[in-house]
């Protein structure tokens, strides 16, 4: 009986030293996802952005066609607060390609987990060819 009295209120120790643990295990899978979400939808978005660029009549509508539907990729919304999308339009010409980077900032502040920055930038770059035999007014 001695034992038994000596092991009794350990599972409560126990669970008081478990609890945090779990619970920041749980807040880092998470921010894990949101990170990959966002990583995902800013790779859409690039691609998205490049094809639209890639089969544009100039360079400087390709960069505004770019920038125009890789935002509305991103649907705006809380994803990212801030949005930067850089089309290089500089090898634009049949044979050439366009490449377009997304960069995306959002607000980790809902999922605050100690030593983890409250904003993360997530980048995506895609590159397109544009159509060698295609002919340019």
């Amino acid at each position: 009986m001695v034992g038994w009295r000596a092991d009794h209120g350990s599972a409560t120790v126990e669970l008081a030293v478990v609890t945090p643990l779990l619970v920041l295990f749980w807040l880092l899978a998470a921010t894990f996802s949101s990170v990959t979400t966002a990583h995902q939808r800013v790779e859409e978005a690039a691609q998205v952005g490049a094809q639209a660029a890639s089969v544009a009549p100039n360079g400087g509508t390709a960069a505004a066609s770019a920038s125009l539907l890789a935002r509305r990729e991103l649907g705006g919304g809380p994803l990212c607060a801030r949005v930067a999308v850089k089309a290089d339009v500089g090898a634009f010409g049949p044979g050439g390609s366009v490449t377009v980077t997304v960069t995306c900032q959002f607000d980790l502040g809902g999922l605050a987990v100690p030593g983890l920055p409250s904003v993360a930038s997530v980048s995506a770059t895609a590159t397109e060819p544009v159509d060698r035999y295609r002919v340019f007014a």
